[in-house]
C-alpha cells in the first residue's frame, strides 16, 4: 500500500546545489521520521524510532523504480527532526529528495526555515547573511551578531535605563547608531554609482579599480548604454559599481533612456563618483550636477593629459584627481570612497544593528529616552532582544 504523508513533513536542503563532499537535508513533520524510514535501512537494521536521538545511523537509502541505492548517514534529532547526510552534488540530493516528494513531502526553502530556529530577528538574519557574505570582514561582524553581541548591548542598554542612567544610555545608543552605516553593507554590497559626461573616462575609471577590463572603452560618445555592474570589495567591504551611460543632451530614445537611468542611478547610489575630463573645459551644467549631489565624490580624471584641474572651492564635495589610463590615484580614491560609507569602522566583538526595523527602534528609544518616556524605550528595545 503506498501511503502519502500530510504535507507538513518539509523537506529543507541545507547545502547550496553544486559540487561538495557532502549534501545535507533536513525532513520535519509530524511523520518525519516514518517518512524518512520509507526509504532507509541501517546497517544495524535497527528502526529510526528506537535509535536514541542525536546519535549517527549510517545505512543506505533505497532509491525509487529500481534505481540502486546511495549511502547516507541519517540522525535523529527530535521526535519529528531528521538530518539525512549524503555524497555531495546534485544527483544523490536530488535522488532523496524525489523519493520523499513522492510520499507527499514539500520543499521548504533554507531562508524561510531558518528565523523559526533562533531566539530572534537579529541572530536569524546574520544566519542568513552569513551564508552568502562575500567578505571576510563582513563574515566576521555577521558571526558576533550570530553570537550576541548586539544582543548583549541592548540587555546591557535596557538595564541602564532601569537605572536612570541617561547619559550612558544615550552614548551607547549614539554607538550603535554610527555603527548602524557599517551594518547596511553586511546585507547587501554598497551601490557606487559611477557618472558623469560622456568620454570622461567612466569605463576606464572601473576597469582600473577592478583591475580587468569589465566595460568596454571608446573614444565615441555612447559607448555606455546598459547599466552595467560589477562586483568587488574595497578594504574588506563589499561594493557594486554601477557604470552608466554619459549624461548629455540628445534626442536618440535609446540613448534618452540610457541617460534617465544614470540619473536615476545618481539619486539611489548609496555614493556617486561624478567623473570629468580635466582635459576639457568645465561646462556650466556641471555645477548643477555637483550641487544636487553635496556627497558626490568629485572625480578629475585624465589627469595625465592636463597639469591642472578647474578650482570648485564653491563645493563641499571631496575632489580627487586620477588617471585611469596610467593607474594613478586610484588607491587613494578608494580610500576616500571607504571613507564615506563606513566611517567608523566598528571594532572586533562591537554590536552592530543589521536590520532596518532596528536602527528605526534605537533611533525611537533615543528619542523616547530625552523625552523621559523610559517605559516605552525599555518595552522597544526589549522587542528587538525578543
Amino acid at each position: 500500500m503506498n501511503i502519502r504523508f500530510p504535507a507538513d513533513c518539509h523537506i529543507i536542503p541545507l547545502t547550496p546545489q553544486g559540487r561538495g563532499a557532502v549534501a545535507t537535508l533536513r525532513v520535519e513533520g509530524t511523520d518525519a521520521v516514518s517518512l524518512v524510514q520509507k526509504f532507509f535501512q541501517s546497517t544495524s537494521c535497527q528502526m529510526l524510532e528506537q535509535i536514541p536521538l542525536d546519535r549517527i545511523v549510517y545505512g543506505s537509502w533505497q532509491c525509487r523504480d529500481g534505481l540502486g541505492n546511495e549511502d547516507v548517514v541519517v540522525c535523529r534529532r527530535g521526535t519529528d527532526k531528521v538530518e539525512i547526510h549524503s555524497h555531495g552534488g546534485l544527483t544523490s540530493q536530488t535522488m532523496i529528495i524525489e523519493s520523499l516528494q513522492d510520499q507527499g513531502g514539500q520543499i521548504r526553502d533554507w531562508r524561510d526555515w531558518t528565523p523559526a530556529q533562533y531566539a530572534n530577528g537579529t541572530k536569524a538574519a546574520a544566519r542568513i547573511a552569513l551564508a552568502s557574505a562575500r567578505t571576510e570582514r563582513t563574515a566576521r561582524i555577521l558571526l558576533d551578531q550570530l553570537n550576541g553581541a548586539l544582543d548583549r548591548e541592548l540587555t546591557e542598554i535596557v538595564n541602564l535605563i532601569h537605572t536612570g542612567a541617561t547619559n550612558q544610555v544615550l552614548s551607547r545608543l549614539n554607538l550603535l547608531e554610527t555603527y548602524a552605516g557599517a551594518g547596511r553593507s553586511l546585507m547587501r554590497p554598497w551601490h557606487v554609482a559611477v557618472a558623469g559626461p560622456p568620454n570622461a573616462g567612466k569605463s576606464s575609471l572601473i576597469n582600473a579599480i577592478l583591475g580587468f577590463e569589465r566595460a568596454i572603452v571608446s573614444n565615441q560618445p555612447g559607448t555606455t548604454r546598459d547599466l552595467l555592474t560589477s562586483e568587488t570589495a574595497f578594504e574588506g567591504w563589499p561594493v557594486q559599481l554601477l557604470d552608466t551611460a554619459g549624461i548629455h543632451e540628445n534626442t536618440n530614445l535609446l540613448e534618452l533612456a540610457s541617460i534617465q537611468l544614470a540619473m536615476e542611478q545618481m539619486e539611489t547610489a548609496d555614493l556617486l563618483l561624478l567623473v570629468f575630463d580635466t582635459s576639457q573645459p568645465w561646462q556650466p551644467q556641471f555645477d548643477s550636477w555637483c550641487t544636487k549631489s553635496p556627497r558626490a565624490i568629485i572625480v578629475h580624471n585624465k589627469i595625465d593629459l592636463c597639469g591642472s584641474v578647474p578650482a570648485l572651492e564653491q563645493y563641499d564635495n571631496i575632489q580627487h584627481t586620477t588617471s585611469a589610463m596610467q593607474g594613478d590615484g586610484i588607491g587613494p580614491l578608494l580610500r576616500l570612497v571607504v571613507q564615506q560609507l563606513v566611517p567608523v569602522i566598528p571594532p572586533q566583538g562591537a554590536a552592530v544593528p543589521l536590520l532596518k526595523n532596528q536602527v528605526t527602534t534605537i533611533a525611537q528609544a533615543k528619542q523616547w529616552v530625552l523625552n523621559r518616556q523610559s517605559d516605552l524605550a525599555i518595552t522597544a528595545l526589549s522587542d528587538l532582544i525578543r
